[in-house]
């Protein structure tokens, strides 16, 4: 057991000591990576959406609300729900370089539940 215990911390010791050194370490979200050009590999709506979550904080890539807000749209156009629920929320209160708009709000809210309901009944029933 004392063995294990050794080579656990002799183990763990080495890889802080190569973090400490790799220059080429993870991205931190404090500090993006401005070089890289990310884009969803395929046309999957997740994708789109989590990679528009990462330029809408800058969570590893140069904030850019505009890739945002198109990632989002692509996204929505697939009746992703939580997509069309963030361009909703981005119209009520004026996010992502758009102004407030009441009626957009809605327009969007309402197809991000149709996406839901449509999502949900699309499932098979459980016996």
């Amino acid at each position: 057991m004392m063995r294990g215990g050794i080579a656990f911390v002799l183990v763990a010791v080495m890889f802080l000591f190569a973090s400490l050194h790799f220059r080429e370490g993870p991205v931190q979200p404090s500090h993006p990576r401005n070089d890289l050009v990310i884009t969803p590999a395929s046309d999957s709506p997740q994708a789109m959406f989590l990679l528009a979550n990462a330029y809408r904080t800058g969570a590893g890539v140069a904030r850019d609300e505009g890739k945002a807000l198109t990632l989002y749209m692509r996204a929505g156009g697939q009746e992703h729900a939580a997509s069309l629920q963030a361009i909703a929320l981005a119209h009520r209160f004026g996010e992502l370089g758009l102004v407030p708009d009441e009626l957009e709000y809605r327009r969007y809210m309402s197809q991000a539940e149709h996406a839901l309901e449509h999502r949900t009944s699309a499932r098979p029933k459980a016996d």
